[in-house]
């Protein structure tokens, strides 16, 4: 991927509408800028390198969307692609999907920021996708599309960091069930860490080029929108708990995103950033740790045994007046595939754990620096139990093609308000066991929730 996407970068940036000579002699790009205002150019650089090296990763003829043929089938993973149509006037999402019929209010209302057409031949090409999501002003002409006389420019005008776009689609395409949907995680990949001081020069500071030029660069500064992101009182404590960002420094002068040149020199910036120190791992290497520990816990869920899989199953009080109810973990890896078979092999345990519905919301508190590590450890730990696994359980899956199933038996005196945790503990990379590492369970998909709200969710209560 990374050699592919240099190639590309070279091939869509090394020469500028103007021609190599110029491209060479003014790399400051004044003449690209004054003759943009003089509006001799549409743009910096031409789209027709950056569209002949999408169609060759892609194919000329690949949708990204399609009803069920012997060419292309309905994808199970949905993907959506932000960009901006009507002139920049209007959002949109260009997916692979459609959405159901109903809304979070329960009306039907249109979708305007919903790109799909009626028919195959009038949809997004997987390349064409690609242009209209990529048409940065100023960098390249708008994307348009001759078979429904639309044209896109770059998502970042409406959505360069789009986790708000994407929580809004995750309630689009998902009912509510008890309050929402739980998000397992929501991963944002930065593109760098830096400051610019914009530079313009003094001839194009004239017709309000340079508030519009400014105030373009602002709205693709996703690290300042991201700050801006967590430091809202709308986002939930635990939607704020789900969410990752991963981003790196870039150290010295800026980097546009026309500056292929300088891609070498930032993979070194990153490598050093995650690099481990012989005590301590880096802030970036623990970041991308977490995240994903959280993406494989993703792959565990819990399934209920179904009503009538027997009486003691039904979550009903039992003498104590304490509900109960009996499952399984599960796992959406295929069985007998490599990829379960890896995964079992880094599985330490699964645990499970009651806390109040208030006890979410509620900030940690602060840990007493006189703590060891290992008190630490052993104060977690007490707080959960135990999920018992069957004896060579991992040889099974491994050797004889034994489904993933670990029985579970969750049990409480508050099915409505107290919040179960189903979680999973995980062998840290060989690379990173020369480090202390805290018990830390990781929640599985669909955890912290209620037994009530689980019991809802799989139909049957």
């Amino acid at each position: 991927m990374k050699t592919k996407f240099t190639e590309l970068a070279k091939e869509t940036f090394k020469n500028r509408r103007e021609g190599p000579v110029l491209t060479v002699m003014d790399p400051l790009q004044v003449a690209s800028k004054a003759l943009l205002l003089l509006r001799l150019l549409h743009s910096i650089y031409p789209t027709s390198p950056l569209k002949r090296g999408l169609m060759q990763l892609f194919g000329e003829r690949l949708n990204l969307f399609s009803s069920a043929t012997v060419q292309q089938q309905q994808r199970s993973t949905r993907v959506a692609v932000t960009s901006t149509k009507d002139t920049g006037a209007q959002r949109c999402l260009i997916t692979n999907y459609n959405r159901p019929n109903f809304k979070s209010n329960g009306n039907i209302e249109p979708e305007d920021d919903f790109e799909r057409e009626d028919e195959d031949e009038k949809e997004m090409k997987v390349w064409e996708a690609g242009l209209a999501t990529a048409a940065a002003p100023f960098y390249f002409r708008p994307f348009d599309k001759g078979e429904t006389s639309k044209n896109y420019i770059d998502g970042a005008l409406h959505a360069n960091l789009p986790i708000e776009y994407a929580l809004e689609e995750m309630d689009n395409l998902w009912a509510k069930v008890d309050g929402g949907v739980t998000l397992d995680a929501l991963i944002s990949v930065g593109t760098g860490i830096q400051k610019k001081e914009l530079d313009i020069p003094k001839i194009l500071e004239i017709g309000g080029f340079k508030q519009i030029f400014t105030s373009f660069h602002n709205n693709i500064n996703s690290q300042r929108l991201w700050e801006t992101f967590t430091n809202k009182p709308s986002i939930s404590p635990e939607v704020r708990s789900r969410v990752h960002r991963l981003n790196a420094s870039i150290e010295g002068d800026y980097v546009g995103i026309d500056n292929y040149k300088k891609m070498e020199a930032m993979e070194g910036m990153v490598e050093r950033q995650i690099k481990e120190s012989a005590d301590v791992p880096s802030p970036l290497s623990r970041d991308i740790a977490r995240a994903a520990d959280t993406l494989t816990a993703s792959l565990f869920f819990f399934e209920p045994n179904s009503p009538n899989y027997g009486d003691t199953n039904l979550s009903m009080p039992t003498s104590g007046g304490r509900h109960e109810l009996k499952g399984s973990i599960r796992c959406r890896l295929a069985r007998n595939s490599q990829e379960l078979k890896r995964l079992v092999d880094i599985v330490e345990g699964f645990w499970h754990r009651e806390v109040h519905k208030t006890a979410l919301s509620r900030p940690s508190e602060d840990e007493d620096e006189s703590t060891s590590p290992t008190e630490k450890s052993d104060a977690e730990r007490s707080k959960w139990t135990p999920i018992k696994l069957a004896e060579n359980w991992k040889n099974g899956i491994r050797t004889e093609s034994a489904w993933f199933e670990v029985d579970c038996t969750i049990r409480t005196y508050d099915p409505a308000e107290a919040q179960q945790i189903i979680a999973v503990t995980l062998t840290p990379p060989r690379e990173e066991r020369h480090h202390y590492v805290l018990f830390d369970p990781v929640p599985i998909s669909g955890f912290p929730i209620s037994l009530k709200q689980l019991q809802r969710k799989a139909g049957w209560a």
